[in-house]
């Protein structure tokens, strides 16, 4: 991992969560309905990338998806949660990333957070110093962080690059 003067990280090919902003858009959603077991349906409320099948179009309107495979380590989504959530369109449908393909928003101590399912986040190499940071314990469930949702953010807008034309 290479750093710039600023200590900002330079080589995005092996950074936390670039693999699914490679290969996944990136929503804000909320959860609205579950028709079935494995479909959710959504209100797409923020567009960070448009690239595997989100257009502008979704901006504002109900999605179904496919939920990932619920598993130990790999919770669900549940109606009513707001999320920052990794999708791609297959043959048609949209799905989630199917490990820990979504980060639920929620507030603690009176900041926006995001609660990742990944253990002692502010203890990977992989990520930068302002993300680590922000990276904290979860207040009630064990092997999860939360991080500021302003900063982690800001870090996955600069791996989706400024490129993205569907930025919203």
């Amino acid at each position: 991992m290479e750093t710039d003067s600023s200590n900002t990280v330079t080589n995005t090919q092996s950074l936390f969560l670039s693999e699914r902003v490679a290969n996944h858009d990136l929503v804000e959603i909320l959860v609205t309905g579950s028709p079935s077991n494995h479909v959710f349906r959504g209100l797409v409320e923020r567009i960070y990338s448009c690239r595997k099948g989100v257009t502008r179009d979704h901006l504002g309107t109900e999605i179904e998806f496919y939920r990932g495979p619920v598993s130990w380590g790999n919770p669900s989504l549940r109606v009513g949660d707001r999320a920052l959530l990794f999708i791609r369109e297959t043959n048609g449908v949209l799905n989630e990333y199917p490990w820990r393909g979504h980060m639920v928003i929620n507030e603690f101590d009176g900041e926006l957070n995001v609660t990742l399912s990944f253990p002692s986040l502010w203890l990977r190499e992989d990520l930068p110093l302002a993300v680590k940071s922000s990276a904290n314990q979860h207040p009630t469930l064990p092997n999860t962080s939360i991080v500021r949702f302003d900063v982690l953010e800001s870090y996955l807008k600069w791996l989706i690059g400024e490129d993205d034309c569907c930025r919203s």
